[in-house]
């Protein structure tokens, strides 16, 4: 039915939309990493992606919703035509007299607006019932345990390498000074310091998340 076809665009669309805002959270708790890998053009495609399945869902929903709308008036239409054939030939017949069938007519009418409203308030309940159920899916053992997947490793063939690689902080401490560094593609290096050696500026500067520096990259 028209309906059921409604409430399952509907929980599509919840879906799309919970999975659009989780990923929008986990890009903004992630932004650093995002920008040490270079990801924008990964995470953009995705967004986009995403995006547009929403939309493209919505759209759908309306229209269907629509439909089902024009459907329900036209039904709504249709019942006073009827009324005045079946009541306009009983009245030629005799069978009933004018004033019965503006009686009749008048309290058909009265039934207009009850309808629709009852038609209004059904709609919001298979919302809400879907709604009710895509929120227990959602939080469901089963469910939050299907959703976490292991991402794949992105490995990229590349050398970094860092010449005469110097950074001066804003109160003027010298946080490196003229390093010398080059990690081959598959190579393993570990940073082992004190804390405040630069280790973390020495990285960011590697990933492009510090830009102040001297020297090449």
């Amino acid at each position: 039915s028209i309906q059921r076809s409604i409430n399952v665009t509907n929980s599509r669309r919840i879906k799309a939309g919970q999975k659009l805002g989780g990923k929008i959270a986990e890009t903004i708790s992630g932004i650093a990493d995002v920008q040490a890998h270079a990801g924008y053009g990964v995470e953009n495609n995705e967004f986009s992606n995403a995006a547009g399945e929403l939309k493209s869902l919505r759209i759908r929903l309306t229209l269907k919703r629509l439909l089902a709308k024009n459907i329900n008036n036209f039904l709504m239409g249709l019942s006073p035509l009827i009324v005045f054939m079946v009541g306009g030939t009983l009245a030629l017949e005799g069978t009933l007299n004018m004033g019965e069938l503006v009686a009749f007519l008048s309290a058909q009418a009265m039934l207009y607006y009850p309808w629709r409203e009852l038609a209004d308030h059904y709609q919001s309940w298979q919302d809400a019932k879907t709604r009710y159920a895509r929120a227990q899916h959602f939080f469901s053992t089963s469910a939050a345990q299907n959703t976490i997947e292991a991402p794949s490793p992105i490995v990229a063939p590349v050398t970094i390498s860092a010449q005469s690689l110097s950074l001066v902080a804003e109160n003027g401490r010298q946080l490196l000074e003229d390093i010398q560094l080059t990690i081959e593609h598959g190579e393993l290096v570990a940073l082992v310091g004190p804390s405040g050696g630069g280790k973390s500026s020495l990285i960011k500067c590697l990933a492009g998340q510090v830009r102040s520096y001297q020297g090449d990259i």
